[in-house]
């Protein structure tokens, strides 16, 4: 960038040596008597030379080189032909015009290479940081809002403030160039023309403290649109169920129609920069080639044409660095909005271990809750002081009625969520003093809602478990009962099962979402409702599976089908927050409890089944 701003300015300065020493040089020296420009040069050289190396010290040696150089070039400018001088001139104007491209193209590629890496740092931290927010974050900033920052946000950012930087670099380094080529050739001049700066940089100012305002209202906007489509798309099949198609696509249009609105005045007031600055700029021309030209013209004048022209082209040139530095302000303020959507998201409070936080490579003895409390809002607990344990090695069924807090309760395990008050221990340690990813590879969760990638079935069943051997992934679909459908399909474990595994049944998402689990080989089964998708048939192969692959893990299973719970090694009734009755099933059912009369209203016609 300066190397290309001091080649500009270079380049308007060879414009003084071609008026005064070439065109109004009266008298040309006869060719027979002139210097020649190349021999002048070559005696520069030799001089320059010479006073470097006589001088003693160092900044002696640069002032004798300097004025022995300077005398060279007086000599070029009185014996040489003019007609000489402006060839050379026209040679080193070339010379000049050519390095000065190649370091603008220089420029550009280095600043496209800062600009896209810049973004692509950005957009990778902000997915790392999503990743671990927790879920209280995730559920207060719904997909599409995160998505839409990850992607229109950052791409602003990139254009209206990384790119804006360097444009404004680069245009600020030009227009000191021209300033210093314009102090130098009439400070007079000078002085006169910079009045009229006052008020263009007043106005710039209102207008991009607008701009600002407008280009964060247009980014909430888009933020909706982008939420709208992800939402609506996520619950296709509800949508056509209901049949709610017009009804969303009028929703969607509200919110298009809020963001075009938006950008018509952010672009509005985005389009008034440039013809407000070029007004101005021809303004301080028109106000300089007026009152200079009557300087130039006077007989006593202060200054030469050569100077005059210089002076008028240094300005000129400087004033569209100028325009741009000024469309720059209102660019960046758009920047500055998307930059506080981003800083938002990323100052947000991220999952991490506390200081000294503990490894844990397994269960030895037991899981206990003493006392827990959990609430999402304060003051209205969602759990309310649950306490048990679970040995190793056992099975614990939860049951209650809907609401009731069973599926938050397991949520607690792998930390998910932490206890607003109390302690979840596992073998006497809190769990969190433990290292949080060591905990959560100890656990495999199959929930109730099966989610699963746009992927291969192969890369599925495998998923978090590195380079994770074919063969153990068959095992585990046919422990998960799910080998002979997947065998079946076109490609087999190579199959490509669509967005959310929209290509699969619901039981045979539940089935691969099963072998997944089991093939991490977890200390600790987390099942929420894992079996409810499943017909009577594949149930009870699938049940047959989990009762084996139970043996030695501790399970925590939430289930209303009976099979599952009359087999626990307890059973926990989960009502309104609270632990109501705990027992086994047997135990419960003596008794005139809530599960018996769940179990009267639930599990009998299974149970004669």
């Amino acid at each position: 960038m300066i190397l290309h701003a001091l080649l500009s300015g270079f380049s308007i300065g060879l414009i003084l040596p071609i008026i005064d020493k070439v065109f109004l040089n009266a008298d040309p020296s006869p060719p027979e008597q002139a210097l020649p420009v190349s021999q002048g040069l070559r005696d520069l050289w030799a001089s320059a030379g010479a006073a470097w190396g006589t001088a003693p010290g160092l900044t002696d040696k640069v002032a004798a080189a300097k004025d022995a150089a300077l005398a060279g070039l007086t000599r070029i400018q009185h014996q040489a032909a003019p007609l000489d001088i402006l060839a050379w001139l026209c040679i080193v104007t070339l010379v000049a015009i050519l390095l000065k491209n190649a370091a603008e193209f220089g420029r550009k590629i280095a600043f496209i290479r800062v600009e896209q890496g810049a973004a692509e740092a950005l957009r990778n931290d902000l997915f790392r940081r999503i990743t671990r927010f927790p879920l209280s974050t995730h559920y207060r900033y719904p997909s599409g809002q995160l998505v839409s920052r990850l992607t229109n946000d950052v791409e602003l950012v990139k254009q209206f403030t990384i790119n804006t930087a360097a444009t404004f670099l680069h245009n600020l380094i030009q227009a000191a160039v021209f300033l210093a080529i314009t102090l130098w050739a009439s400070l007079q001049l000078a002085m006169v023309s910079f009045l009229i700066v006052p008020p263009l940089v007043l106005v710039t100012g209102k207008l991009a403290s607008k701009l600002k305002r407008h280009s964060a209202r247009a980014q909430a906007r888009i933020a909706e649109v982008t939420s709208t489509v992800s939402e609506t798309l996520s619950n296709i099949r509800v949508v056509k169920a209901f049949g709610t198609e017009d009804a969303e696509g009028e929703r969607f249009a509200r919110h298009t129609r809020s963001y075009k609105r938006s950008v018509i005045r952010l672009l509005g007031l985005d389009s008034l920069a440039a013809p407000f600055s070029e007004f101005w700029g021809v303004a301080i021309g028109v106000g300089v080639l007026f009152y200079g030209g009557h300087l130039v013209l006077r007989p006593d004048s202060p200054i030469t044409p050569g100077r005059f022209f210089v002076f008028f082209l240094a300005l000129i040139s400087m004033l569209h660095p100028l325009k741009i530095l000024s469309g720059v302000v209102t660019r960046f303020q758009r920047g500055v909005a998307a930059s506080d959507r981003l800083f938002e998201i990323l100052a947000l409070p991220v999952e991490e271990d506390r200081p000294g936080a503990r490894p844990v490579h397994g269960l030895e003895h037991e899981l206990r809750f003493d006392d827990v409390t959990f609430s999402y809002d304060p003051g209205r607990p969602v759990l309310e002081n649950i306490a048990f344990r679970a040995r190793a090695g056992s099975t614990t069924a939860l049951v209650g009625p809907s609401g009731g807090g069973k599926s938050t309760l397991v949520d607690l395990i792998p930390r998910f969520r932490d206890p607003v008050s109390g302690a979840i221990t596992l073998d006497g340690i809190d769990l969190r003093d433990l290292r949080r990813d060591d905990l959560r590879r100890l656990i495999g969760i199959v929930t109730q809602e099966t989610i699963l990638f746009n992927d291969t079935v192969l890369s599925n069943i495998g998923y978090g478990v590195e380079n994770a051997p074919e063969e153990r992934i068959v095992e585990a679909a046919r422990a998960a009962n799910a080998h002979d459908f997947i065998s079946a399909m076109p490609e087999g474990y190579r199959t490509v099962i669509g967005e959310r595994g929209l290509r699969l049944s619901g039981g045979q998402r539940q089935r691969i979402a099963i072998a997944r689990a089991l093939l991490r080989d977890p200390t600790i089964l987390i099942l929420d409702e894992a079996t409810s998708s499943l017909d009577t048939e594949s149930e009870v192969a699938v049940q047959q599976a989990l009762d084996r692959l139970l043996r030695n893990r501790t399970t925590f299973v939430i289930a209303h089908r009976l099979s599952t719970v009359m087999g626990a090694d307890q059973i926990l009734v989960v009502d309104a927050g609270r632990l109501v009755e705990q027992g086994r099933h047997g135990e419960l059912l003596a008794r005139p409890t809530l599960y018996r009369r769940l179990y009267e209203l639930q599990f009998r016609d299974e149970e004669a089944s």
